[in-house]
């Protein structure tokens, strides 16, 4: 039996029963119950769910996301060998990866996870794609309306963000996902704000924080 842990950085969402389309990462595990797979959903008002299954024996498979807007190639492309190239934010170096970064998944940051008595790799311990045959489920739930550093991009005139997302770090080059997975995210209309209309991510300052 799979087991599951949810965290939801949004409150009063309902997320079961919800119709919507999963992206999944087209270069995902190779085969079925090895390396990873991660999904995302549009779950309404502004929102998208991540779903992270995790086969392996390591904690450090982590995806990250960004606006369409925030798209760079090179960032999104770059290697270990463009340590130090220059970016702007929600773009970042982080520790233990020689690489650009976008926007984690949530806060706590969604990442692979292992069952209770499973080893994990490191210390001696070999890395293994298929510890977890029934694979080990983490799901979390992104505002898109209230992300920072920056603040969200306005939405399309029809209400949606368009989203990327991708797992470029973990412990085998081949069970990562690097490959960027487009999502449109639906119900970020403007909302009446006085005598006119706010868009979403239009305004300056802190929209509260993932």
């Amino acid at each position: 039996m799979r087991r599951s842990i949810i965290r939801s950085i949004v409150t009063g969402i309902a997320i079961a029963g919800v119709t919507a389309t999963a992206f999944t990462c087209g270069n995902s595990a190779s085969a079925a119950g090895r390396g990873i797979t991660l999904t995302a959903v549009d779950s309404a008002n502004c929102t998208a769910t991540f779903t992270l299954t995790n086969y392996t024996n390591s904690s450090y498979f982590q995806p990250d996301w960004w606006f369409e807007q925030e798209a760079n190639d090179t960032w999104i492309n770059a290697g270990a060998s463009d340590t130090g190239l220059p970016v702007t934010a929600p773009w970042r170096y982080t520790s233990g990866v020689p690489w650009p970064i976008a926007r984690w998944v949530g806060n706590p940051a969604l990442h692979s996870e292992l069952a209770a008595g499973v080893t994990h790799w490191g210390s001696g311990v070999p890395y293994n794609s298929a510890a977890q045959p029934d694979g080990f489920v983490s799901t979390t739930t992104v505002n898109l309306k209230t992300v920072e550093n920056p603040a969200p991009p306005a939405a399309s005139a029809s209400g949606t963000q368009t989203i990327y997302f991708r797992v470029k770090t973990g412990p085998q080059t081949a069970d990562r996902l690097p490959n960027p997975v487009k999502l449109v995210v639906t119900g970020c209309k403007s909302k009446p704000h006085g005598n006119g209309s706010l868009d979403w991510g239009s305004s300056s300052g802190s929209l509260g924080g993932m």
